[in-house]
Formats: structure tokens, sequence, C-alpha cells
């Protein structure tokens, strides 16, 4: 694990290079079953600001799978992540803050409502990766129906069995279920969504650093006067 975590910690060119998709697809599995049942090694992952965000929120999902282990209590993995929307745990135009809420959301985070407002108020979690109203909807869901469906995420990410892990690729299945930790998310697991929302993060970041560019040129007029 400790050989294993340190190629993670790698820059994020180079982690891309050795694992390609593994990191948002497989690596929260592979993470949980490669953790001896302590989960101190993940959470230093995460608390890595140097860290690949996305390989840092694979090691969020192996948490919440932890959970269902019996590695952990869904409590202290809750109030953990409560802890984690500062807005120091990643560079500003990071997505990790919109992918760690869908994961948090997966756990029915009802001790945490409040930072989850307010990571919302601050601007941190992006709303077109999940909405407010989702943390509302997941409350009345049930927490026993969240961590259902989380546990049907795990089983189906498990590599266990090969070919169930991939039997639900679109090129293998064409009718694709949509039964995920969250009912009002459209994808098929937890993972599923990590790996959409990535590539709606690299446009993210691009937005953001031309805002930036402008703020910066208009500061420079400004100072010019």
């Amino acid at each position: 694990m400790k050989s294993f975590r340190a190629f993670l910690l790698t820059p994020k060119r180079i982690t891309d290079q050795i694992f390609g998709d593994i990191i948002t697809s497989n690596l929260p599995v592979i993470l949980l079953n490669t953790c001896n049942s302590s989960v101190e090694l993940i959470k230093s992952m995460i608390l890595n600001r140097e860290a690949n965000d996305y390989c840092k929120v694979s090691a969020c999902n192996a948490l919440a799978y932890a959970v269902l282990e019996g590695y952990i209590s869904k409590e202290s993995v809750v109030e953990f992540f409560g802890t984690l929307f500062t807005g120091e745990e990643a560079d500003e135009v990071s997505d990790f803050w919109g992918l760690l809420a869908i994961t948090v959301h997966s756990l029915y985070p009802e001790e945490i409502m409040d930072v989850i407002k307010q990571a919302y108020d601050n601007e941190l979690i992006n709303p077109g990766m999940i909405h407010y109203s989702d943390f509302e909807k997941a409350l009345e869901f049930g927490k026993d129906k969240c961590l259902e469906r989380l546990k049907f995420d795990m089983e189906r990410d498990s590599l266990e069995d090969i070919h169930a892990a991939m039997s639900w690729w679109a090129c293998f299945n064409e009718e694709r279920k949509t039964y995920s930790s969250s009912p009002w998310i459209p994808t098929n697991s937890l993972s599923g969504h990590f790996k959409s929302a990535s590539g709606q993060s690299k446009k993210n970041k691009k937005k953001a650093k031309k805002k930036k560019r402008k703020q910066a040129k208009a500061s420079k007029k400004r100072n010019r006067r």
C-alpha cells in the first residue's frame, strides 16, 4: 500500500501516464482492498494538497466504501469530509469540492448540511455537478436507501469478477442502468459520474483562467492611471 500510494502522490502528469483511466474508475476499490482494514493512509492521501485531485477524490470514494465494509463508521467519515470544504484543499479552479460533494451525498450527510450549504454559498461546489436540492432529496430518501445504493455501486466496481466489472460499459450494454449512489444523478456509479465530471472540469478551468486574465488586465489598467 505504501509504495502504491507513493506513485499516486507523484505529479498529475505522471500519475495520468502510469494509471490512466484507473484513477477515475477502479482506484477506490483498489485502495480499499489494499488498505489492510486501516484507512489512515487513505486519509493522508486526501489531506495531501500536492496529490493529484482525482486520486484524492478516488480516495474519498474509497473511504465511503470503507464504511460499508465496517472499517470506519459513517459518522466518522462524514465528519472528516466536513473538514474538507475550507477552500484550502486544492487550487481555486479545482473541481475537487464538487466531486467530493457527490461522495458526501452518497453517505446521507445529515450531520454536516450546514457545511454543505456554506460550501455552495462560497462557490466551492459547482452546482453543475450536483445541486444543493439533491442533498435535500437525499435526506427525504432516507439513510438506508442511500447506503443501499452506495453498496450497489461498490459491488459493481468490485474487481472480484472482471466480467461483471466491465458489464456496465456502453459497448456491452445497450440499455444501461442508471441506478447510482444518487437517484437524482443519472450515472452508473460514483466513478462513472467522476469520469464525466473530469471532462467538465477541464472546461471550467479554461473559463476560470480566462476570467483571471481579464481581471489581471483590468487591474493593470487601473494601476497605470
